[in-house]
């Protein structure tokens, strides 16, 4: 085989079928867990997760990957250097199992559930050793969570605007979200209630700056109009994937995340965004210092706020490449201030 054909590849995808015990005391049986797996067999295996809305494809290798710019072609993840995994969320809206699909009566779902999904697969499948997990958003959680219940599996974890639970102010702002959602389905217009759910959602993602840079008519009427446009259109977008069951079955999952630090014995790299209204940066700062694992917070500045693993894939591709350097050291702590053009 020459090394032409070597770099040439097909994204696997599949449905895998298992049985797991789930955080909420039930056994699910015949769960099946759709997963994405590209890149070289005997490559660095590394794990991608992204946000609620992402799912099993992140490369560019597919059309509608969700993170091109980082695990596609010169990106820090790029899979003709990495053999990349991903898996659908179960409960979320992809092809993995829905909460109905589960059992009669499963209440609800975690992060850690989200995590033994992804062992099953990986178990499955018969992979090597797991070299990093890289999750972004309820993805780093997830990454968190797989370090917790699995440590001998994953070499290192980097989780991007993650952190061991949720504050209580973002507690607060999904506890609106669900109940929107909640309100409009009791009343029939579920799929409005998800609309307007992700449109609040989508003004906790970014910053004030952002909104002001974007909308700043002379007239305030224009502004009016722009952002009603702006935030139906995101609302929208979404509800043409999710259910409102998928909605508050994620979102839920995310408020139920906890992992206790002092048990952590993975490796850890913590990307924070100072702006980010979800995941402040001095929360990720305080997980540092309480865990028992070796951890780095990298922080950057950006307008985009909780958005930004999406929005500057110039600075998490640099930070990312630093962190999966082989001859870095994993026994470095502390805070490190990244800077990019907003610094």
């Amino acid at each position: 085989m020459t090394l032409a054909r070597q770099t040439q590849f097909e994204p696997q995808k599949g449905l895998f079928e298992c049985s797991l015990k789930l955080d909420c005391g039930l056994f699910a049986h015949r769960v099946k867990i759709a997963y994405e797996l590209v890149g070289p067999t005997h490559a660095p295996l590394v794990v991608v997760m992204g946000g609620i809305s992402a799912h099993r494809s992140a490369s560019s290798q597919n059309r509608g990957g969700w993170w091109p710019e980082v695990a596609g072609p010169e990106g820090a993840l790029d899979p003709k250097r990495y053999r990349l995994l991903g898996i659908d969320f179960l409960g979320g809206a992809g092809e993995s199992s829905g909460l109905s699909d589960l059992a009669t009566e499963v209440p609800y779902l975690t992060s850690h559930d989200q995590a033994r999904a992804l062992h099953a697969v990986w178990r499955g499948l018969g992979l090597s050793q797991i070299n990093a997990w890289v999750g972004a958003s309820f993805g780093g959680m997830v990454g968190l969570a797989f370090a917790d219940l699995y440590p001998h599996a994953v070499h290192q974890v980097i989780a991007v605007s993650a952190s061991n639970r949720a504050t209580a102010s973002a507690l607060s702002l999904r506890w609106i979200q669900q109940s929107i959602v909640k309100l409009a389905r009791d009343a029939g217009y579920e799929q409005k209630g998800v609309v307007l759910a992700r449109a609040l959602a989508m003004t906790t993602y970014r910053t004030q700056r952002e909104f002001n840079q974007r909308f700043n008519s002379a007239d305030v009427s224009d502004d009016l109009a722009s952002v009603a446009s702006y935030l139906q259109h995101c609302g929208e977008r979404f509800a043409e994937r999710f259910s409102g069951d998928s909605f508050v079955a994620l979102s839920n999952a995310i408020d139920r995340h906890f992992v206790d630090p002092k048990s952590l014995r993975v490796p850890v790299a913590l990307v924070s965004v100072r702006e980010d209204q979800l995941v402040p940066s001095d929360q990720m700062t305080h997980f540092a210092h309480q865990a028992a694992c070796p951890v780095t917070v990298f922080e950057f500045s950006s307008r985009y706020g909780h958005d930004a693993f999406l929005k500057e894939p110039e600075t998490i591709n640099a930070i990312l490449r630093q962190v999966l350097q082989p001859h870095v050291k994993r026994c470095f702590r502390g805070v490190r201030t990244w800077r990019n053009h907003e610094s």
